[in-house]
């Protein structure tokens, strides 16, 4: 896609379900448990009593910001840009903007194929 990539996925502190008041820290690139390339959202939650608690959530490496079936990456900068992403939109630059922007984030418990319980990221919203 357009960010760096990496091997390595740090684990976080479980948070409680729901919505928090975010900002975007960072994007990687990486393989999933499954082997599948994904990019990692790398969030820093910012007021409340969790202020400074990271939380990442997962999408996959697809850009597909026409259609109905736009790509879950795209709604996520669209959620931080506060605008549609159209095809002439380069990823590249999309992503240099977008690193440090402020959104909502909607935070769910998950439980891996390894039993261990996570904290992730599946929904984003602007500020």
């Amino acid at each position: 896609m357009f960010v760096k990539k990496t091997g390595e996925f740090r684990e976080y502190p479980l948070l409680p379900p729901g919505w928090y008041r975010a900002r975007l820290v960072d994007l990687r690139q990486g393989p999933e448990a499954g082997g599948r390339m994904t990019v990692s959202w790398e969030f820093e939650i910012i007021d409340g009593p969790h202020a400074g608690q990271p939380v990442r959530g997962l999408t996959s490496t697809s850009w597909a910001p026409s259609g109905q079936n736009r790509s879950k990456a795209v709604q996520w900068v669209e959620a931080l840009l506060q605008r549609t992403v159209t095809d002439e939109d380069d990823p590249a630059a999309i992503i240099e903007v977008i690193r440090g922007l402020e959104c909502r984030i909607l935070v769910t418990t998950k439980t891996t194929a390894t039993g261990r319980q996570v904290s992730t990221v599946i929904q984003v919203a602007p500020a």
